[in-house]
């Protein structure tokens, strides 16, 4: 079992450190769906005592992204299509009101950090290896930043609550195919751009196509992680 380490905070709880290092490597699928974990092994790797672990793991499984089961132990849970495409409705239809409202007003401060992650992220992309998860982050800020700029973050807290089964989806159909970076680079170029003319058709007709269709995406990566999903 590989795990995916990061510096601790200063002052940061053993309990938040092993609950965000855990939920990383299961969001990047560095913890494969499936794969079983026990308290002793994860405790050790991470360097502190099995309490943390064991709470980390209890508020995992509140999020459907651990299976405990008495007596048989710990596993990273599969992924759930149907969660994926709750999800991914929720996430569509919030964020086309989002970008409707950001395309009527958008503060020039949020448009400005918009500007500089879209400029991070082509900058990551030229790197001879790409950083999956610097840019995966970059995605998601770049999305947070357009509910920030509406003034709507408890809608992003409510999408990033429930997309935890459609972000390792999301993850996976990154992972294979190879040019998908620079279309998001694109997409997101496009609705930077929209957000600055003010063009609600192109904003939302982007926008579609940036979170793509669902179904036709779970059904391809059904079928080759076969063992990813329940």
């Amino acid at each position: 079992m590989q795990i995916k380490t990061s510096d601790r905070e200063i002052l940061e709880s053993s309990r938040n450190y092993v609950y965000d290092t855990l939920r990383r490597n299961i969001m990047l699928l560095e913890l494969k769906p499936g794969t079983k974990i026990t308290e002793k092994i994860l405790a050790e790797k991470l360097g502190v005592s099995r309490t943390p672990v064991r709470e980390a793991l209890i508020k995992l499984s509140r999020e459907d992204l651990v299976d405990i089961y008495p007596q048989r132990g710990s596993f990273i849970s599969l992924i759930d299509p149907q969660h994926v495409e709750e999800a991914a409705f929720i996430r569509k239809n919030l964020e086309i009101a989002a970008i409707k409202s950001s395309c009527k007003d958008f503060p020039e401060g949020v448009l400005f950090s918009l500007k500089a992650n879209l400029n991070l992220m082509e900058f990551q992309l030229k790197q001879p290896e790409i950083n999956n998860l610097e840019v995966f982050n970059l995605d998601g800020e770049f999305h947070k930043l357009i509910f920030k700029g509406c003034n709507k973050m408890k809608v992003w807290s409510v999408i990033t609550g429930v997309s935890t089964h459609l972000n390792r989806v999301r993850f996976l159909k990154l992972l294979v195919a190879s040019d998908s970076w620079m279309n998001v680079l694109r997409q997101h170029s496009e609705i930077l751009d929209a957000i600055c003319k003010k063009d609600i058709s192109k904003g939302v007709k982007v926008l579609e196509e940036h979170l793509g269709k669902i179904d036709i995406q779970l059904e391809k990566l059904y079928t080759q992680y076969r063992s990813y999903f329940k």
